[in-house]
């Protein structure tokens, strides 16, 4: 069984996430405890339109940015949502450079993240991912 416990999340790895999804886009039944299955719906849902009654694809970007957010210890931001939908769906985890995605750090600290004095992000710069 593949179970993520949350004393594991500072150690979380992107490969850790995807495989908590069948090859049909399911989430395995084992993969998430019941409370952190709930908090990752919860999550997905505030930043989602729409999709009360929706059938959501596990392996989508913002199910899996859903599922990371949930899962990590910072609380979940639109800035931090966006950024991991972002990173999954333009292939992050292939990225040369991907320092500190998906980590514990603030965002401001991840590879390629331009922001404000007040810690707000106000663009990225991968270029050098190219």
């Amino acid at each position: 069984k593949h179970n993520i416990h949350q004393e594991r999340v500072s150690t979380l790895l992107w490969s850790d996430i995807v495989a908590l999804c069948d090859a049909n886009g399911t989430l395995l039944s084992s993969a998430l405890s019941t409370q952190a299955h709930e908090r990752c719906e919860q999550i997905f849902r505030t930043y989602m339109d729409n999709t009360t009654n929706a059938t959501i694809d596990c392996r989508a970007p913002e199910y899996l940015a859903a599922t990371w957010l949930s899962l990590s210890t910072p609380p979940p931001t639109d800035a931090r949502f966006t950024l991991a939908t972002f990173f999954f769906s333009l292939g992050g985890p292939m990225w040369l450079k991907r320092d500190k995605w998906l980590s514990n750090e603030n965002e401001c600290e991840w590879f390629g993240i331009i922001c404000d004095s007040d810690h707000n992000v106000v663009g990225i710069d991968l270029h050098s991912n190219l």
